[in-house]
């Protein structure tokens, strides 16, 4: 073979041995691993929120707040819903009206379609035209010492507002509105009054009539009164004309 051949052979051959390095198939990469996408863990949402478009809370949405027209002045205070047409407040929030004015936490103007006083205590109903909810469920037992409440109303018949304490004392009511009282260290101002005092479980287990003078601890009557008061009630009528 001549040099020119034996190059040209050469060269050939390692043409040939990089075609067939060039025709292996490379070594399939293992497949991705299966933890590397993270894991959710969504925070919970409180339950009891998911039906509130405005965050509230079932306590709150109950609450609503009352204006009373009467001949001389424009009065506020604070009540709760019982049932679909009825609210609870006190006596003493719509003696004496010419017109009633309710509105529910939400911004509605309710309509009041009439009212009743209990003579027990200090408790009194109002029935609307309009269906409301949500309902503020009764406590079945009087609160105890130390027991945490929860006060929601409208104090000053302004913003709703939610203040927290403990029940300090059992006490008699010198305002004879009750048979007895209790005094929590939740404070409340005027405008309060019908406001309802939950228990740690979201049970109304009083209704506010008052506020101690020195300290603006609210002082309610118990939900056992509450309940007798509610089944001894007497209709309440408008007062056509004031006389001046």
């Amino acid at each position: 073979m001549t040099h020119s051949r034996l190059m040209k052979a050469s060269a050939l051959a390692a043409a040939s041995a990089s075609l067939v390095a060039c025709s292996v198939i490379p070594v399939a990469p293992e497949g991705l691993p299966e933890d590397w996408i993270p894991s959710v863990s969504p925070s919970p949402i409180d339950p009891d929120l998911l039906d509130s478009p405005l965050g509230f809370d079932p306590e709150q949405e109950s609450a609503v707040r009352i204006r009373n027209s009467k001949c001389d002045e424009l009065s506020s205070g604070s009540g709760f819903i019982l049932d679909d047409h009825t609210i609870v407040t006190n006596r003493h929030v719509v003696e004496g009206f010419l017109d009633l004015e309710v509105n529910t936490s939400d911004g509605r103007d309710i309509t009041v379609a009439s009212a009743a006083v209990s003579q027990v205590s200090d408790i009194a109903t109002i029935t609307t035209v309009e269906s409301l909810s949500p309902f503020a469920p009764l406590a079945d037992e009087d609160p105890g010492l130390g027991d945490f409440v929860t006060i929601v109303g409208f104090p000053l018949g302004e913003e709703m507002t939610t203040t927290m304490g403990s029940v300090l004392q059992r006490s008699d009511d010198n305002l004879d509105n009750a048979d007895h009282v209790f005094i929590s260290s939740a404070e409340v101002e005027h405008g309060s009054s019908g406001s309802a005092a939950y228990d740690e479980q979201g049970e109304v287990f009083g209704v506010v009539y008052a506020g101690q003078d020195d300290s603006n601890y609210a002082i309610f009557i118990p939900i056992s009164i509450v309940k007798e008061s509610l089944a001894n009630l007497d209709p309440l009528a408008a007062i056509k004309t004031c006389t001046y």
